[in-house]
């Protein structure tokens, strides 16, 4: 049986926490025309600003055995396209990890 697969961009996302699980709130933000919203369905109908489209949910232990491999794809696309700049308050939560992609340490 095959399952559907749907793609959405996406360039912001919310974390939400409890004990039980972490929930990825992913977005779309931008400035949208009215065209636009009448046919992106989804998009909230406030013209500009966010248009929400899909949450995400999963354990705690999910999401801390996802990490490692979003990191090593990371580090793969430096390796093959170059350094990814991050703003400097990105690069202070990457050190803060102590894994940061494209760098030696």
């Amino acid at each position: 049986m095959e399952v559907e697969t749907k793609f959405f961009y996406t360039n912001a996302v919310e974390v939400n926490l409890t004990p039980y699980d972490v929930n990825l709130k992913f977005q779309r933000r931008g400035t949208f025309t009215d065209q636009a919203l009448d046919d992106n369905k989804g998009l909230r109908d406030v013209k500009g600003i966010v248009a929400e489209a899909l949450v995400i949910g999963m354990s705690p232990t999910h999401a801390k055995a996802m990490v490692p491999g979003l990191v090593m794809m990371i580090q793969e696309y430096e390796k093959r396209f170059g350094k990814i700049s991050v703003s400097p308050e990105e690069q202070t939560r990457w050190e803060a990890l102590g894994t940061v992609p494209g760098s030696s340490t």
